[in-house]
């Protein structure tokens, strides 16, 4: 890994662990053993750094979708709870929570990019519901637009109950999605 590659793994762990306004360039410099240079040489500012970071994420986030295009809607959203399960884990809010709880601290060029991949993952969330609805697979009252943004709402809000309530608290969010969205719930 190269230093800017670095440089942008640490800036992530930082904006997932702690938020964006709350790490300065000598957080990423000093566990790195670089000079605070070395980030400017790459980055002409905090600012440029977040909007990188925030793209990569974006590109991420396309590359992982393409790799699960052939699953089942179930092997999808599965696969798209693990992104979450991962970020509990390890003790990490997403990318959205993230951003979106100092949205209003951060420059405009970071919202737009946030703006951007929400609307993306939105896209496909709502994608995936209608292909799950259409196939039988999934159920529910509503647009898939409505359900899609309830969903990524609820695990994103659910990663950062589960710093307070811990894991648990998760998982109880994640089952009880999966109990909207199960085919037998119309019957009850």
């Amino acid at each position: 890994m190269n230093t800017r590659d670095k440089i942008l793994a640490v800036a992530k762990e930082l904006i997932l662990k702690v938020g964006y306004n709350a790490f300065s360039f000598r957080d990423i410099s000093v566990p790195l053993g670089i000079k605070n240079a070395a980030i400017y040489y790459h980055f002409p500012g905090k600012e440029a750094l977040g909007c990188v970071v925030i793209r990569t994420e974006h590109e991420n986030i396309t590359k992982w979708r393409d790799e699960v295009s052939m699953l089942n809607p179930w092997q999808k959203l599965d696969r798209f709870f693990t992104i979450y399960d991962n970020k509990m884990l390890h003790n990490r809010i997403c990318m959205v929570g993230s951003i979106s709880s100092d949205l209003y601290a951060v420059p405009e060029s970071m919202r737009v990019c946030l703006h951007s991949m929400v609307v993306d993952i939105n896209l496909w969330l709502t994608e995936l519901l209608e292909e799950g609805r259409s196939t039988g697979t999934f159920y529910f009252n509503g647009s898939a637009n409505a359900k899609a943004a309830v969903l990524v709402t609820s695990l994103t809000a659910g990663l950062q109950i589960a710093r307070v309530l811990g894991h648990e608290k998760f998982e109880q969010i994640k089952n009880q999605i999966k109990l909207d969205i199960t085919p037998t719930n119309h019957d009850n």
